[in-house]
């Protein structure tokens, strides 16, 4: 037995080896935050990405899908428009401007210090962590033909109270000889009443 554990050992030992030293995409811990844009609820969710392997991982991208009850779920176009007065009956005006299905959900990469927002992370090095918002539409303080009235719009994901929801995240990114590697992981939760103030984590 002896000579065959001498002789596995340095098998396993080889794949270990090899395995640490490409890139290694892994995907962990969504957080879905409530966000309210007048009476309008919704949700922006998080996840984070890191690279285990030693090599540089480049252009990393991702896809992101929403689903409940096999099909998929919305994303909300709000408009809220305001100058802090112009309400209609006491509320704020909101529009909704329109409603796509989650798949191929719009998001930003952003760094650990939230200073630097991208669409594509060019370099992705070992234990770099990097925050897959989605989605990613903001656009605050925007004026109406010089009018007083101001507007934000913001996606929000319209996520349904009690039942099951899927998001599925797969992440790619390229090995510098050009190869393709990708990781995937769905996530599965349940929303909780209409209006539940509370963040949905999953690890």
């Amino acid at each position: 037995m002896s000579w065959l554990t001498s002789l596995v050992s340095p098998i396993i030992d080889g794949i270990k080896h090899l395995t640490k030293s490409r890139v290694s995409l892994k995907i962990f811990s969504l957080i879905l935050r409530p966000k309210w844009v007048g009476e309008i609820k919704g949700y922006v969710g998080e996840v984070q990405v890191t690279n285990k392997g030693k090599k540089i991982a480049y252009n990393l991208t991702a896809n992101i899908e929403v689903e409940r009850d096999g099909i998929y779920a919305e994303v909300l176009e709000v408009k809220l428009v305001a100058n802090g007065r112009v309400t209609h009956q006491g509320k704020v005006i909101t529009i909704v401007k329109k409603k796509e299905p989650a798949r191929n959900v719009d998001y930003k990469w952003r760094d650990q210090k939230n200073q630097k927002f991208q669409d594509v992370w060019e370099k992705f090095r070992q234990n770099d962590l990097a925050f897959l918002v989605f989605p990613k539409k903001f656009h605050a303080g925007v004026a109406i033909l010089e009018s007083p009235i101001r507007t934000s719009t913001i996606d929000l994901l319209k996520l349904w109270p009690r039942v099951e929801h899927r998001v599925t995240i797969t992440v790619k990114a390229e090995t510098s000889e050009k190869n393709t590697v990708s990781a995937t992981r769905t996530f599965r939760f349940e929303v909780g009443d209409e209006d539940d103030a509370s963040s949905i984590f999953v690890h």
